[in-house]
């Protein structure tokens, strides 16, 4: 029997279970076997500036459950929409990002294929920055679920993560690690650049 694999949906979505791109996350996982899911509302809870801490502690609850996360998000104006920034930005001010460590990670995104790479490799980034192993996500529009060859692709490209998952398969990073600047790396950016030595040629020289 193979191990059971445990699946959290982060959904960025503002819209909640209304959400077209978590119908998309949901109709593959629906299609695994071996495999636990839970949804996290971060777009449709985070969406208010009040949240309650009660909230927080169990999203940091859910994360430590999973064994791999599916950022589920909507490309807006080239970028995830800013609840699920502030989950990140939340989970770090609480002193939490430990909680990603060594999980597998990938996206499904809907969008109009307009610069949706920037949102990917934003979340890669973060994703990377915070120990985990990110797989290249999938993007789709809002009719692709219609298509028959389209959803057969969907299928192969959540088996293939599930497999990496369980057989915790290596991933290439592809962005350098973040560096903070250290207190020495804020005073050189401040010093002056030497003036440049104009050598003037003379033809009596």
């Amino acid at each position: 029997m193979k191990p059971v694999i445990k699946i959290l949906v982060v959904n960025g979505s503002p819209k909640g279970d209304h959400s077209l791109t978590l119908q998309h996350s949901l109709y593959m996982l629906g299609q695994e076997k071996d495999v636990e899911y839970k949804v996290l509302q971060a777009g449709e809870d985070l969406s208010k500036i009040d949240f309650e801490e009660s909230w927080l502690e169990a999203a940091i609850g859910d994360i430590e459950w999973s064994d791999a996360i599916i950022w589920n998000t909507p490309v807006y104006t080239m970028l995830v929409p800013w609840q699920l920034m502030r989950l990140f930005q939340l989970i770090k001010a609480a002193g939490r990002n430990s909680i990603f460590e060594g999980k597998y990670a990938t996206s499904m995104m809907t969008c109009f294929h307009y610069y949706d790479q920037l949102a990917e490799d934003w979340l890669r980034g973060m994703s990377e920055d915070l120990g985990m192993s990110y797989i290249e996500g999938r993007t789709a529009d809002n009719m692709d679920m219609l298509n028959k060859t389209h959803r057969a692709s969907m299928r192969f490209f959540m088996n293939d993560f599930v497999s990496s998952c369980r057989n915790r398969y290596p991933v290439e990073r592809k962005f350098m690690p973040y560096r903070k600047r250290n207190h020495r790396d804020s005073r050189r950016a401040k010093q002056p650049r030497p003036k440049e030595q104009i050598l003037i040629w003379s033809s009596q020289s």
